[in-house]
């Protein structure tokens, strides 16, 4: 696995963080490990060939994975979770309840892609909720935002500490598929809205730095300053009147 606090301004938190590009489209798996505890949270096991998981496994090996967490229910981002639960069998599994209708249906859709996704894929044990803080270890602290558009219950892991050793004073973003280099997560799915993932948009933007880091779910890793000058479905969610927003955040229940 790749470690990113390597290769992106994230030292200094207290974690390491690893990423993996999985399966034919290329999903990525992050591992974030407690430097002093050695308790891991994985999120979106997205492992789709056998080398792929014994590459992930062997990278853990030697930590305690606590948490399974899921930006959202589409196959590519839990091809892998039966593996990973019958690996780490104490771990408990999180995902938004309203992606239950895509977890539930991730093995069809798969096919669709040309994704082999096991059809007995493990229920998740609990619920995630918007402003909802998972703490892992003695350093791993991620607060769920809700960013719904690309799915209805999609959410990102926020790391908003900036410890003074970090090396960069913004969010640490894992966003799924909410936002990538250039573009966004895809809205032609039957319960994807093009209205709130620009909502989606606007608030991580109205809550973040711009110095913030995002961890893309497929992709590499960008920065939220060099998506609003290059991306134009930024452009479109920052130009949005402030009542439109207002609507938005209303419509989702946001704070």
């Amino acid at each position: 696995m790749r470690r990113l606090s390597s290769r992106v301004p994230i030292r200094g938190r207290g974690y390491t963080l690893s990423s993996m590009a999985c399966g034919p489209l290329r999903c990525n798996t992050f591992a974030v490990i407690c430097d002093a505890t050695r308790q891991a949270v994985l999120i979106d096991p997205s492992t789709h060939e056998p080398h792929e998981f014994e590459a992930l496994q062997e990278h853990l090996d030697g930590t305690e994975v606590k948490q399974i967490v899921l930006t959202h229910g589409h196959p590519d981002h839990v091809a892998g979770l039966l593996d990973a639960v019958r690996t780490w069998p104490h771990a408990s599994v999180h995902i938004h309840p309203l992606e239950m209708e895509n977890f539930d249906n991730a093995a069809d859709l798969g096919q669709r892609f040309g994704l082999r996704v096991p059809t007995n894929l493990p229920k998740p044990t609990h619920a995630l909720h918007d402003r909802q803080i998972l703490r892992v270890g003695d350093s791993i602290e991620f607060e769920v935002l809700h960013t719904p558009g690309h799915a209805p219950g999609h959410v990102s892991f926020l790391d908003r500490r900036a410890p003074p050793t970090a090396e960069n004073d913004g969010s640490v973003i894992i966003g799924g598929d909410l936002l990538f280099r250039g573009s966004v997560g895809r809205t032609d799915f039957p319960n994807s809205s093009p209205d709130d993932l620009l909502a989606s948009l606007r608030r991580i933007y109205h809550e973040n730095c711009d110095e913030s880091i995002v961890l893309t779910g497929h992709t590499s890793a960008t920065f939220l300053k060099t998506e609003k000058e290059k991306n134009p479905y930024v452009g479109m969610a920052l130009e949005r009147t402030n009542d439109w927003f207002r609507i938005a955040k209303d419509r989702n229940g946001w704070e």
